[in-house]
């Protein structure tokens, strides 16, 4: 078998024992024998028997459709508020609670609930969640105000910082936590995520154009405070501002003057969080520690070149120790790597391969989105087998997929 033959054959079966997992028909178990008997209102009590199935796929899969075709059922939406304490809850809960957020006024109440859970995880998939809703509820908005200012350790790094993104995908809205969001804006910490927050929102608050006038002069946060004053700026002509906010009578405010600034670029910041699984050396000739060094580089680089957020690789293995034992194993098959990913509130996993064939080595990298399980980007490299060749190949892969 020549060299190329070798690449290839090696090539297929990777992609092919991925493709399997996503392949079988889930649904064939419950007497259903096309996907399309799932789209309709009949299909309820076969999807609430699949989202209360210790199979966290069919559970997963279920509450998938369940959410489309029970978004007026309230048994559809007390099974999977009900599947948020089931036995796939780690696994499935990032994506019940969104599926929970699409059903509107009858899941809102249960992510009211999770977004108190003792367990932080839960606080941060049900805010995550909430971003889902069409008409958000007094309780929701003032729910995700109180996190933009939580001190509570669980809110830390997780619902905390979500519920900026949340209230952002909300908009005009959610206008009522624009009080809290302005008194963050000059936290050290979250400051950023505050004025970048106000800017998404795209209500034209009299009071928040005046505060992001100041702090696009003034701070450590300028640049995104000028470009969310921009998308306030609803309307400019010959250097005026008109507000879309009218009086009581019903008049329009006197066009203002505006402040001219000047051209600034624009802030690009992914809020992906990704877990990258540890490099895999498909040829077996690389030593422990070489590769353990290359996927902490990799790691590095998927955040400063690609923008992504990175789940810590401790909390990885810590992961991969709850779920197989008291000895550590790594974790190289899809379907491992996948509830991993998902058990983490991961949107998308990374996983990467090192192959040699003959004096060549390659990098192959596979992004999967984890809610369809299907890849969503893909980077490759050929580079010489030197460990230092290998470094550079790995910040190639990185600016592949921030492109």
């Amino acid at each position: 078998m020549t060299d190329r033959k070798k690449f290839l054959f090696v090539f297929t079966v990777l992609i092919s024992s991925l493709a399997a997992v996503s392949c079988s028909k889930w649904y064939a178990k419950y007497g259903i024998s096309s996907e399309s008997e799932l789209k309709v209102a009949g299909a309820i009590p076969v999807l609430i028997r699949a989202v209360r199935s210790d199979n966290c796929r069919d559970s997963y899969y279920g509450a998938e459709y369940l959410a489309k075709v029970g978004r007026e059922s309230q048994e559809a939406a007390n099974a999977l508020g009900g599947a948020l304490h089931g036995s796939c809850a780690v696994k499935n809960g990032y994506y019940l609670c969104q599926f929970l957020g699409s059903m509107g006024n009858l899941g809102t109440n249960f992510l009211l609930a999770a977004a108190r859970s003792p367990d932080e995880v839960m606080r941060y998939n049900a805010v995550v969640g909430m971003a889902k809703l069409s008409e958000p509820s007094s309780e929701i908005v003032a729910l995700l105000a109180e996190k933009v200012e939580s001190v509570d350790p669980l809110d830390e790094y997780g619902a905390r910082q979500e519920s900026f993104n949340s209230l952002a995908a909300l908009g005009p809205k959610a206008k009522a936590a624009l009080p809290a969001l302005m008194r963050a804006t000059t936290d050290d910490t979250w400051g950023y995520y505050a004025i970048e927050c106000i800017g998404n929102m795209r209500y034209a608050d009299p009071s928040a154009l005046q505060k992001l006038e100041y702090l696009a002069e003034n701070g450590a946060n300028m640049e995104i405070a000028r470009e969310s004053l921009g998308k306030l700026q609803i309307k400019i002509s010959a250097h005026t501002v008109v507000d879309d906010i009218t009086t009581a009578t019903g008049q329009t405010p006197a066009a203002k003057p505006a402040k001219v600034l000047p051209p600034q670029p624009k802030v690009a910041r992914k809020d992906i969080v990704v877990a990258v699984f540890d490099v895999q050396d498909v040829s077996n000739v690389f030593r422990k520690n070489v590769l353990n060094q290359l996927t902490i580089y990799l790691m590095n680089q998927v955040t400063i070149s690609a923008g992504y957020r990175v789940i810590p690789r401790e909390q990885l293995r810590k992961s991969m120790l709850d779920q197989k034992g008291d000895t550590y194993k790594r974790c190289f098959d899809a379907s491992c790597q996948i509830e991993l990913g998902r058990a983490l509130a991961a949107q998308k996993m990374l996983t990467t391969q090192l192959l040699k064939v003959g004096k060549q080595c390659m990098v192959v990298t596979n992004m999967f989105d984890l809610r369809t399980e299907t890849t969503d980007k893909a980077a490759s490299t050929k580079t010489d087998c030197s460990e230092t060749a290998l470094v550079a190949a790995l910040e190639d892969i990185a600016k592949q997929l921030a492109n």
